[in-house]
């Protein structure tokens, strides 16, 4: 019934940081933050899967970084970008970057976003395949999550722009980079 914006920062997030920072004091802290994690996996994918046909914006590629299983905002962060308009194409976890270039030539899409939050997810390896992918495409390559902060300097060298891990302002970004609707050209005559 609420904004999904509003459900996020105020009821999800909250959640899943006190999930987060008390798995490790509990006994079945592990589980309990598997089971929550499980349950709004299936819940967001189920959203998403029902929203995705709702918009008509720009289409945007949407995975998370190799090695990264943490899809939970990302998730969140494509269904509040399709109640802004745009469409999601979204591959999931632990894409490898050669596989989106595949993609982006057989596809639409007016854009790539990778979501990453774990150091884990960069290597020297995957900076070097990034780069070659970035070059080779001729649409704008964005990166989300905590991983993009740590790594803003080296991937704005690589060509790509940061959104970052605050959902409101990483969608206001976007909107900058790629906006959901063109606006209609105007005939002058």
């Amino acid at each position: 019934i609420y904004p999904i914006d509003l459900v996020t920062q105020e009821v999800v997030i909250p959640v899943m940081t006190i999930l987060g920072d008390r798995w490790q004091e509990r006994d079945a802290g592990i589980a309990e933050e598997h089971f929550f994690s499980a349950f709004l996996r299936n819940k967001l994918g189920a959203r998403l899967h029902h929203e995705a046909h709702r918009s008509r914006g720009s289409r945007i590629l949407v995975s998370c970084m190799p090695g990264e299983y943490h899809e939970l905002g990302v998730l969140l962060f494509c269904i509040a970008a399709i109640g802004h308009g745009y469409q999601i194409l979204y591959l999931g976890n632990n894409m490898p970057p050669s596989q989106l270039i595949k993609v982006v030539e057989r596809t639409d899409v007016a854009a790539v976003l990778l979501s990453g939050t774990k150091d884990s997810s960069w290597s020297e390896e995957i900076e070097v395949e990034l780069r070659a992918d970035i070059e080779s495409m001729t649409i704008p390559v964005m990166f989300g999550g905590q991983l993009s902060e740590v790594y803003r300097d080296r991937l704005e060298s690589l060509g790509a722009y940061v959104l970052g891990s605050d959902h409101v302002k990483a969608i206001e970004r976007m909107e900058s980079i790629i906006p959901a609707f063109s606006a209609p050209e105007v005939s002058r005559k």
